[in-house]
């Protein structure tokens, strides 16, 4: 019975579109027959949403929600039961859809209404299992659908809009530098100390690159957030500069700044930069003079003395007034060159 029951689930979620949850509550009602059956989501804050009912009228399955609003508690455990039936009702069952143990992704509610009919413990509880897992993959369908240009954890634009507004701004023929950072190792830290305590540091640091005021941040993969500016080149180097040495993300973070117009796909291109960049350097854009990778946190930089030649040939190259060499100017001074 249960395989059967898992494969009508899995074919159901693959044809039914946006009819799921109704035509699921239906096939519940045919797998538990006596019984009505109402299955409650979670809503974008978190709040209780009617998912789908098999009860002919709305404001029965209103009840039910409005009931599990104040009485349903989150706690371990596989089935809750409310302080009061509908009319009609002989007993209820509140199951609570868990994903992985912790997160309650919906509640399904199974009112039997005739005494007879077969139900296992074992048969419930695997069917819920089943639930949580197909609810949470219907809601994230639908994260990625309505928000098209946003992404779900940080709700910054994401890789769409990122490449629609730079075509924008290409075809208008503006100036703008993207400055990138990625953070390391992230997925292998998910592994190791779960993926909720990632999750809010990664975001932590979002909202401190969107805090420098840049420009528009966007999240252009799930370790790697971009912003697309107007700022010069060494306003962006020295902001970069200013958030991994202050935040302490020296060994954790690297940098790209680049040019964006002129590759086919500048997606692919930020990728290959980062391939090349090691954690703790800022890669700048190609340019005419020495390498443009720079070290930014190695213990053997020193500061030039005053009177140095590096420090002349500096001052030298400063007073030409000319803006590229100003900032190779102050790279050198920094031994980044």
């Amino acid at each position: 019975m249960m395989e059967k029951i898992y494969d009508d689930l899995i074919e159901l979620y693959h044809n039914s579109g946006k009819e799921f949850f109704q035509e699921m509550v239906a096939l519940l009602k045919h797998r538990f027959p006596l019984r009505e059956h109402t299955v409650l989501i979670r809503g974008e804050t978190g709040e209780w949403k009617l998912g789908a009912s098999s009860l002919a009228e709305l404001d029965e399955a209103v009840f039910l929600l409005r009931i599990a609003e104040t009485e349903f508690m989150e706690k371990e455990g596989n089935c809750v039961r409310f302080s009061r039936n509908r009319p009609g009702v002989l007993s209820h069952i509140a199951i609570p859809l868990f994903i992985k143990g912790k997160y309650i992704a919906g509640i399904w509610i199974m009112e039997t209404i005739k005494k007879g009919g077969s139900l296992t413990d074992t048969a419930v509880v695997k069917t819920a299992a089943i639930l949580a897992i197909l609810i949470q993959s219907v809601q994230n369908e639908k994260i990625c659908l309505y928000n098209r240009y946003l992404d779900a954890d940080t709700n910054f634009p994401g890789r769409r809009y990122f490449c629609h507004m730079l075509e924008r701004l290409k075809k208008k023929q503006h100036k703008v530098l993207i400055a990138a950072i990625r953070e390391k190792d992230y997925r292998q830290k998910v592994c190791s100390q779960g993926s909720m305590e990632i999750i809010n540091e990664t975001n932590e640091l979002a909202d401190m690159f969107s805090e420098m005021n840049l420009g528009n941040v966007f999240t252009i993969a799930e370790d790697t957030f971009a912003v697309i500016s107007v700022e010069s080149q060494a306003e962006l180097f020295a902001h970069i500069e200013q958030l991994i040495y202050e935040r302490g993300y020296g060994k954790t973070l690297k940098g790209i700044i680049l040019n964006p117009f002129g590759y086919e796909d500048i997606l692919k291109e930020l990728e290959q930069r980062f391939c090349l960049c090691a954690d703790g350097n800022i890669l700048l854009p190609d340019i005419e003079r020495g390498n443009p990778m720079m070290r930014l946190f190695s213990e053997e930089q020193r500061v030039p003395e005053q009177n140095s030649p590096q420090i002349k040939r500096e001052q030298e190259e400063t007073s030409s007034g000319d803006e590229e060499l100003d900032f190779l100017s102050m790279l050198e001074q920094r031994e980044y060159l």
